[in-house]
């Protein structure tokens, strides 16, 4: 499992589901990110679509990091939350750290509700998209938003 972002304020929730709606209600990091480093889209077989846009820090010999990370979503209230989850606890992270994070890791945050499953697995299908253009080196091909 992914180590926690130290900042990360929501360990003030006990119950999952305050947790959750807290990120349905008042989702985190919702915003296009201007000259994003890297970029993951992925629509769902429903229609849900996510776009997730990291800056990164390539400063440390050790590796990169996620510096910042924004996300947008169209047609999936749930898929906000999880994306909005996902956002808060991969910032600050190494690549590789991140990258290591699972559906079911946001899903035990949240619960095991109605649409967790598919909006867990299309915030990680998100990261793993943007992660690997970065590995390819070909971070904006599918970014709806950019302009190059």
């Amino acid at each position: 499992m992914l180590k926690e972002n130290p900042s990360n304020a929501d360990d003030e929730f006990d119950d999952p589901r305050e947790l959750y709606l807290e990120h349905y209600r008042r989702p985190r990091n919702r915003r296009v990110l201007a000259d994003p480093d890297a970029v993951g889209l992925v629509e769902s077989a429903g229609g849900a679509r996510l776009t997730l846009y990291l800056r990164l820090d390539r400063g440390d010999r050790a590796g990169i990091r996620i510096q910042q990370i924004t996300f947008q979503s169209q047609r999936c209230g749930i898929a906000v939350a999880y994306a909005s989850l996902l956002t808060e606890l991969v910032l600050g992270q190494w690549l590789t750290q991140a990258g290591d994070l699972r559906p079911e890791d946001l899903m035990d945050r949240f619960g095991k509700g109605a649409g967790a499953l598919e909006s867990a697995a299309l915030a990680i299908g998100a990261l793993r998209h943007a992660l690997e253009s970065v590995m390819r080196g070909s971070p904006h091909e599918t970014d709806p938003h950019s302009n190059r």
